[in-house]
């Protein structure tokens, strides 16, 4: 087909070669999605793993003491319940990664939330709040017995700052930041041993083919 003004020739497109466009490109869009995260089933899988291991992590049951046997099978459950919902074809250690720490969040934020709960009903339901103190308080006496040979050697500026510093650990607002750190400290880890369980997760269901690709 030529043009009727200048005589060149034009490109003409049929039909058929725009449904062949149209079906390679959904092709295309739906292999991207296969091989990306559905954070849709990520959070999910996540959310419904997660719950349960933030609360055998808490101090709400004795099991906490194994908090990270929790953490990185539960992080690995989430894998495989993303893997089974989501019916991906490709599972890579990113994605594990990314479940894993999706799941580490919420375990964490949910095992703080209990210990906070804990900590509020021991002190004002069951007036523990002295017996609380005392254990803070025995804590700390401890780590300045701990730092006593080494503030020995120490300049007499560098020790007055270390006793400065365990001073203020003793009063109301040391003991919070003690608790806040020690919280956040806690998380952190929780979010780091998930975050191993997503990994390993990936690395053991990546193998296994789901039974959209089976079919």
């Amino acid at each position: 087909m030529f043009c009727p003004h200048c005589g060149s020739p034009q490109l003409r497109l049929e039909a058929s070669d725009e449904m062949e466009g149209m079906a390679s490109s959904r092709e295309f869009t739906g292999e991207a999605e296969r091989r990306g995260t559905s954070w849709k089933h990520a959070i999910r899988s996540a959310l419904i793993v997660g719950l349960p291991m933030g609360l055998l992590s808490s101090s709400l049951l004795p099991l906490s003491t194994g908090s990270f046997l929790w953490l990185v099978g539960g992080a690995m459950a989430a894998v495989a319940l993303y893997r089974r919902r989501s019916q991906a074809s490709f599972l890579n250690l990113r994605t594990g990664l990314r479940i894993g720490v999706v799941a580490g969040i919420v375990a964490a934020f949910s095992a703080t939330a209990c210990n906070a709960g804990v900590l509020l009903f021991q002190r004002h339901a069951l007036h523990m709040s002295k017996a609380i103190d005392d254990s803070m308080d025995g804590n700390i006496r401890a780590m300045v017995e701990q730092m006593g040979g080494r503030m020995a050697q120490t300049t007499p500026e560098a020790q007055a700052q270390i006793r400065a510093y365990f001073r203020f650990l003793l009063s109301p607002d040391g003991k919070a930041f003690l608790s806040l750190t020690s919280s956040a400290t806690t998380a952190l880890g929780m979010i780091l041993f998930a975050a191993l369980g997503g990994v390993l997760g990936a690395r053991i269901f990546a193998s296994r083919r789901s039974p959209l690709s089976n079919s």
